[in-house]
């Protein structure tokens, strides 16, 4: 399976599904550690870039702080 194939699974997973299978990863990748940490510390910028582009782009679907905060504190 190739590495876009794996990737259009995954995003076919609800948010916390991703959100799990992305710990699982990186927890991996740390337990083995990597030639080249430049390839983790660009794939997060990546991250980072993508989820900014998406607030952007759809910036009425976010949560307030205050309310996630609150919510958060309630549990």
């Amino acid at each position: 399976m190739t590495r876009a194939a794996i990737l259009a699974e995954a995003l076919r997973l609800s948010a916390d599904e991703r959100a799990k299978l992305a710990s699982e990863l990186i927890a991996n990748i740390d337990a083995e550690g990597v030639e080249d940490p430049t390839v983790v510390e660009q794939a997060w910028a990546d991250e980072l870039e993508a989820r900014i582009a998406r607030a952007d782009a759809k910036p009425h679907e976010g949560i307030d702080w205050t309310d996630l905060r609150d919510e958060l504190k309630a549990k």
